[in-house]
């Protein structure tokens, strides 16, 4: 909990928080979402719905925490201020990546 606690408060160090978190960890927790994502939907196994459907809701509480902790870590960065400015634009692209994928899971089976 330490470390999650580090990571959102923007303590970890800029290169961990985007690369060992953002980059590595989404990839890591993309991969099974990925595959379960193949097996429900191209062979009807909807057995595997509620474990697609909870890495799902990981994957948005994952997302958030380092979309908010590699923004704080960027302006943490003591270094080139281009590279702040860069991590931050990529945490921008992360965050509308994660909407978009949010609005294309809920929204479609949202009825009105």
């Amino acid at each position: 909990m330490n470390k999650i606690r580090m990571m959102w408060n923007g303590d970890i160090p800029l290169w961990k928080s985007f690369w060992i978190w953002g980059v590595l960890g989404s990839a890591l927790l993309q991969a099974p979402l990925t595959y379960l994502s193949i097996v429900i939907f191209s062979e009807n196994q909807t057995q595997f719905a509620a474990i697609y459907y909870l890495l799902i809701f990981f994957m948005i509480a994952y997302y958030s925490l380092i979309i908010g902790g590699t923004w704080r870590s960027a302006g943490n960065y003591n270094g080139k201020v281009y590279i702040k400015y860069i991590a931050r634009l990529f945490v921008i692209m992360w965050a509308l990546n994660l909407y978009k994928f949010v609005m294309g899971v809920f929204l479609p089976n949202i009825k009105i």
